[in-house]
């Protein structure tokens, strides 16, 4: 059973109200803070090929469960020199510090505690992620967490990073798609 939050969600983009960027699009630019210091834009990440961007709100419970399937993927994939994963984190330098000692991602973190990420991306809750070729374009946004959800990031990942497309036990990830607790208030 959806929890409430979950519910409402989940009938606002059944209902076509959360608009994402769209495929084509190009990508929201950004000047944001790693968790390492440096402040990164979009052309930065690009540098590094393909650019994922998984938008995490932490402590949530729904992101929690998808991040360690999540992370499965990630690390099938990984290294690679084509594509590269980015966690879009929710708070601050310090909390954000215990979070990578505590989850210890596969990924670098990016904070954004005023949002402004998760806003010029309408993300709506976390887990979200969104693929943005090496010409700054948005390929393709995913907003919420199923297994369906996971075999298709799969299909992506496999096409962008340039390697076989990885195999993996779904049969313990949700057949309804999931939607963490929303970053703002409907």
């Amino acid at each position: 059973m959806l929890p409430a939050y979950g519910l409402l969600l989940s009938m606002a983009i059944s209902q076509g109200t959360v608009n994402g960027p769209n495929a084509g699009d190009l990508a929201p630019e950004f000047f944001i803070p790693s968790v390492e210091g440096k402040r990164l834009t979009l052309k930065d990440l690009r540098g590094e090929g393909i650019v994922f961007l998984y938008f995490i709100k932490e402590g949530d419970p729904v992101n929690n469960e998808a991040m360690r399937m999540i992370h499965k993927l990630i690390l099938a994939y990984y290294p690679n020199e084509h594509a590269k994963f980015f966690g879009v984190i929710n708070v601050g330098e310090n909390r954000a510090r215990s979070w990578l000692a505590e989850h210890n991602p596969p990924y670098k973190l990016l904070l954004d505690p005023r949002l402004e990420l998760v806003n010029k991306y309408k993300i709506e809750s976390s887990p979200a992620v969104v693929e943005v070729d090496n010409r700054g374009r948005i390929v393709k946004t995913w907003q919420g967490y199923s297994g369906y959800w996971l075999k298709d990031i799969n299909g992506f990942l496999s096409k962008a990073t340039k390697r076989p497309l990885q195999k993996f036990d779904w049969a313990k990830t949700p057949i309804v798609t999931q939607y963490g607790r929303p970053y703002r208030e409907f």
